[in-house]
């Protein structure tokens, strides 16, 4: 008997504890800690102490090939970069790397939140580039893997600028063409920077195409959908932590509005998105494609949207495993060389 009413009591004395923190701990930190709420929107702490990442040794460590680091400064911060060559099929030596200054054609990759630029799917998807010609760029932003310094929005982007810059400053072949490629967080970073660049001097390689895969309408819509914080909000009335997680990202000038940044860019847009994102749900991908498709809108470019089914399997983080994604990557190539406004909204499923 005795053992039994034990148990009920550490039973209900966690109950308790949870009760207090979820009710009286949790909300305190979301409405008077605002940078823990931001920590919550970058997870650059969640990743493996860099001495043991070892990305400066991305062939030993990673066993990519054709790859060199390099750092690059940015601000008060030394930026982690990956330069990955195409790939070769009669290429023997994992040494031997193409130059960037005769690149034809390079993406620029903008990972998502937490981990590095080696991390997870990552060098899978560098792996679907180079095999299609291109010369892949990886970085990792302020406070990620083994860039110095803190992030936050605007850190994050001028970072993505000066890690195109330095790309452009690489290149003899006028004429390359640069696609910024942004996963998820990275898909928002990417818009923001495409944004800015484009407003750069005449004679400055701009932007061929923007690809967004995964990616989300705004960071306050986004955060009510994800996983762990869509449940923890319906634990309080109404909409109350909702709308407090809203305001610390808000008070930490986190906003990321890729919906309203969008219509103003000037370049070919390309939106891949998985119908059991369990993350990111399909629905922003849709309705970002929406907002530059819908009648009225005077895009300039090239819009294209992917919907991969949700019998694949592919989640947040797998669409670089369809057979098809070189195909889709190619015909979009195409059509911007081919471009008219009589073919410039496409839509598919694969």
């Amino acid at each position: 008997m005795s053992s039994w009413l034990d148990f009920v009591s550490s039973i209900l004395c966690h109950c308790f504890l949870i009760a207090i923190f979820l009710y009286t701990i949790l909300p305190v930190i979301v409405k008077f800690m605002p940078a823990a709420v931001a920590q919550g929107a970058f997870l650059n702490l969640l990743c493996i102490p860099k001495r043991f990442c070892k990305l400066h040794l991305p062939q030993e460590r990673f066993k990519i090939k054709r790859v060199k680091n390099h750092y690059v400064f940015s601000g008060e911060s030394n930026i982690g970069v990956w330069h990955v060559a195409p790939h070769k099929e009669d290429d023997e030596s994992d040494d031997d790397h193409g130059s960037l200054a005769s690149a034809e054609k390079v993406i620029l990759y903008c990972h998502g939140n937490a981990g590095h630029r080696g991390f997870g799917h990552r060098k899978f998807i560098y792996e679907v580039f180079t095999k299609l010609g291109y010369h892949v760029v990886a970085f990792d932003y302020r406070g990620f893997g083994d860039s110095h310094g803190w992030p936050s929005e605007e850190g994050v982007v001028e970072d993505t600028v000066v890690v195109y810059n330095w790309i452009a400053q690489q290149l003899l072949n006028k004429d390359c063409q640069i696609f910024v490629w942004g996963h998820s967080l990275g898909s928002a970073i990417a818009t923001q920077a495409v944004l800015r660049l484009q407003a750069t001097e005449d004679d400055f390689i701009r932007p061929a195409a923007l690809i967004l895969e995964s990616a989300f309408t705004s960071a306050a819509e986004c955060i009510t959908e994800y996983p762990l914080a869509k449940y923890v909000a319906k634990l309080y009335p109404g909409e109350w932590m909702t709308k407090a997680i809203e305001n610390a990202l808000s008070r930490k000038q986190i906003h990321f509005m890729t919906e309203h940044a969008l219509p103003k860019l000037s370049c070919h847009v390309l939106i891949l998105h998985a119908e059991d994102d369990p993350k990111v749900p399909f629905k922003f991908g849709r309705k970002l494609f929406e907002t530059l498709s819908e009648e009225g809108v005077s895009f300039p470019g090239c819009v294209t949207f992917v919907a991969f089914k949700a019998s694949h399997a592919f989640g947040h983080c797998g669409i670089y495993k369809h057979p098809n994604l070189p195909t889709v990557i190619t015909e979009f190539e195409d059509k911007i060389g081919e471009f008219s406004h009589d073919m410039k909204i496409h839509r598919m499923e694969l």
